[in-house]
Formats: structure tokens, sequence, C-alpha cells
């Protein structure tokens, strides 16, 4: 049986849908242009999660030679606890190894507990706290690494 989730990369036209995303999910959202002006930067890595032909979710990540940074994750509220940003962190996991990547960061605010429960599953350590890295509303950021 063929799992309802669609891993793939992001192209341009996925943009609006992105953006429209990161808007109901992030508090300091991208517009679209942001995502679209990702594209002229080959060391920036953008994945889409499709359920049912649909865009639910995506992963954004910079890549720093070796390193890479988790720039957005989000996945649409009507699909969470289907798995979704697990396939999403594996996928972008393996294409980091495929980059050369050794290890990825990400920040995570201090009170969303779910997520760094996700994180801490998927093989994140804490590393530090950045005060007031957060705005809207103000808050501190967990700083995360995952060694690949």
């Amino acid at each position: 049986m063929q799992k309802p989730c669609n891993i793939r990369s992001m192209t341009p036209s996925d943009c609006p849908r992105v953006a429209q995303i990161d808007s109901l999910c992030i508090s300091n959202p991208w517009s679209e242009e942001d995502f679209r002006d990702a594209f002229r930067y080959p060391e920036n890595h953008y994945l889409v999660a499709e359920w049912d032909g649909e865009i639910a979710g995506f992963v954004g990540l910079i890549q720093f030679v070796d390193d890479g940074d988790i720039t957005h994750i989000a996945v649409l509220p009507p699909y969470r606890k289907k798995q979704i940003a697990t396939e999403l962190l594996e996928t972008l996991f393996c294409l980091a190894r495929e980059q050369g990547m050794i290890a990825i960061h990400l920040e995570v605010r201090q009170q969303n507990k779910a997520a760094q429960n996700l994180y801490e599953k998927m093989g994140f350590e804490t590393l530090a706290v950045r005060k007031n890295y957060y705005t809207n509303p103000r808050e501190d950021a967990i700083v995360m690494v995952k060694h690949l």
C-alpha cells in the first residue's frame, strides 16, 4: 500500500502555497518572494510534503560548507500527527549527507515542547539558548544540533 505522503524538492511554482503555509504556522513568516529568492542560491535546499496531492508542509535548509541550518519547518494543523515532519526531516538528512554535510543546526522556540520532542526523537541535541531570539512574541530559542 502506498503512503499518502510524498516528499519532493520544492519548485518555484510551490512558492505561493509554501508562503501561505508559512504564514499560517510561523510567527515571522517569509513572503512568497522570499521563497522565490531562495532558488537563486544553490546552497538552499527546500522540500515539500504532499498529502493526497496537496502540499501539507515543507522544510528548508541552508548549507554552509559541511553544516546545514534548518530555516523553516512547518506542517499545516490538519496534517499534523501523520508523521509528515518526521518524513520531511528524514529526507532532509539523506539530502544533507549526499551534499557532504556532517551536522544540521536549528533554533526552536523555548516554549515549543512538541517540536523539541520531535527533534530529540530525530537525534538532535541541545547546544545553547539564544536570549530573545524570537519576536512576535519575544522568546528565547533553544539551539539544537544533529550530527550526521
